[in-house]
């Protein structure tokens, strides 16, 4: 049985480069769905501080996982948010969050292999039709979970899963 996360849900932000509808598939072969989600610092900061909080998390039950290797284990220096930078290298004060899902997953456990896909809402919460594509600039939430990993190479750490995006406007 899979471990049920618990989700949570962005407050309203800018939508960059949003692939909600069709996967992009320059990375990722079998494709994935993502969007950057830019938010002003005061909103950004609750969400900072639960990823921080869990990136934290992340790393002790990593080297709890790894006792032999605890020592060595660091958390993964990339976050799945980083400050906003203009053309001339200042910070406006915006935070990026980086949301991502993977249009076709393969268990570890059984080896089947499922696709999905966000779901879409529009402001009163009526699903928004696969036509409909989801431009940039857009305003909306994102309702994610996140997830724990740990890899030798990268660290221990926090992704953000995309679960479903409402677009306010």
């Amino acid at each position: 049985v899979a471990e049920k996360r618990p989700y949570h849900i962005s407050p309203a932000g800018t939508a960059q480069y949003p692939r909600l509808t069709k996967p992009d598939t320059k990375f990722k072969a079998d494709g994935e769905y993502k969007v950057t989600l830019v938010l002003p610092g005061a909103e950004a900061q609750p969400l900072i501080d639960l990823i921080d909080k869990a990136m934290s998390e992340s790393l002790v039950k990593a080297k709890m996982e790894n006792p032999t290797k605890a020592k060595s284990i660091k958390g993964a220096s990339d976050k799945p948010y980083k400050a906003v930078t203009d053309d001339e290298g200042n910070e406006p004060g915006e935070y990026k969050f980086n949301f991502k899902m993977a249009a076709k997953v393969t268990s570890k456990k059984t080896g089947n292999t499922w696709e999905q896909k966000p779901a879409v809402f529009d402001a009163k919460l009526r699903p928004i039709p696969a036509t409909v594509n989801v431009g940039g600039g857009s305003v909306v939430k994102v309702k994610f979970e996140m997830y724990q990993f740990y890899t030798v190479l990268v660290g221990a750490g926090v992704s953000l899963r995309l679960l479903a995006v409402q677009v306010l406007d």
